[in-house]
């Protein structure tokens, strides 16, 4: 896929996730748009593909939130080469894959954050970040990635393209 659709799709993901899923959340818990766009799409395309994804698309998230430049464009990058890893490797299903990596993917990602933040030197409590905002994240991530994956495979479907065009 070009990367003059993925970026401006990315930056609109970015966009959407900012301004619209705050007021989709359920009791406080949101669930994160772009980390499953780029799990998804890692499924369907791979780990590289995942990567860079990833990268653009937590460098336009990284913009509009409050942690260090970089440090959601990172954790996008590792949660999607390890989805790749675990495509070839853990589990050979593409059904199960997207959500078992919806719940996975969403530890490592705010793990990523945390250490990053971490030696950033901004105060972090591992504990209360983990069991009180990633497990219900992740809950909720798994249930929306139904309709994430389900999107993207169409997209993907109308493209086409056998991979990423630079």
């Amino acid at each position: 896929m070009s990367l003059y659709f993925v970026v401006p799709f990315l930056a609109l993901v970015a966009i959407l996730q900012t301004a619209l899923v705050p007021a989709l959340g359920v009791g406080g818990v949101r669930f994160e748009l772009m980390l499953l766009m780029v799990i998804a799409w890692s499924v369907r395309r791979g780990a590289v593909e995942g990567a860079v994804w990833g990268f653009c698309g937590g460098l336009v998230l990284d913009l509009f939130s409050g942690v260090p430049m970089g440090a959601s464009a990172l954790a996008l990058m590792v949660v999607a080469m390890l989805t790749g890893l675990a495509q070839g490797t853990l589990v050979r299903s593409r059904v199960a894959l997207p959500w078992l990596m919806a719940a996975l993917g969403t530890f490592v990602y705010h793990g990523v954050i945390l250490i990053v933040l971490s030696i950033m030197g901004r105060p972090v409590d591992v504990g209360v970040a983990l069991v009180r905002q990633a497990l219900p994240t992740a809950v909720y991530n798994v249930v929306v990635m139904i309709a994430v994956y389900s999107f993207l495979a169409w997209v993907d479907r109308r493209t086409g393209e056998p991979e990423l065009r630079w």
